[in-house]
């Protein structure tokens, strides 16, 4: 029973790693208007990978927080280097908007944690 037990947790995992990796290419490719329209096309195939192969719930609070950590994480970095270090020179603004796009990623990426803490919290009742 323990090896079933070990071999759930390690699929759970696996999916949820994957689905954290397509996010994040995902991620990556929607950020910037020259890879924008690879994200299409990688958007569908990731969901239809998530979908085909399962387990849904993990694989996809992976997805959701691939996504959520790549935006904020870029952003972020952005911002606040044109905010502090490019500021003195004069040469950056911030995008207009991009807090919008800041508090999404971010937003996606508390969810996704925790949909995913809730997604292994009932994985582990049910074993």
């Amino acid at each position: 029973m323990s090896g079933r037990r070990g071999n759930v947790r390690t699929d759970a995992s696996t999916a949820w790693l994957t689905g954290l990796m397509l996010g994040g290419l995902t991620g990556l490719t929607s950020i910037s208007w020259a890879l924008g329209l690879l994200a299409v096309p990688i958007l569908v195939a990731s969901v239809v990978l998530i979908v085909w192969k399962g387990p849904r719930a993990i694989a996809g609070t992976g997805f959701l927080t691939g996504i959520g950590l790549l935006w904020t994480v870029l952003l972020a970095t952005s911002t606040l280097s044109c905010l502090t270090i490019d500021r003195t020179a004069g040469r950056c603004e911030p995008a207009e908007g991009v807090w919008r796009f800041l508090a999404a990623g971010g937003t996606m990426l508390v969810l996704g944690l925790l949909l995913s803490a809730e997604a292994f919290r009932r994985l582990r009742s049910r074993q």
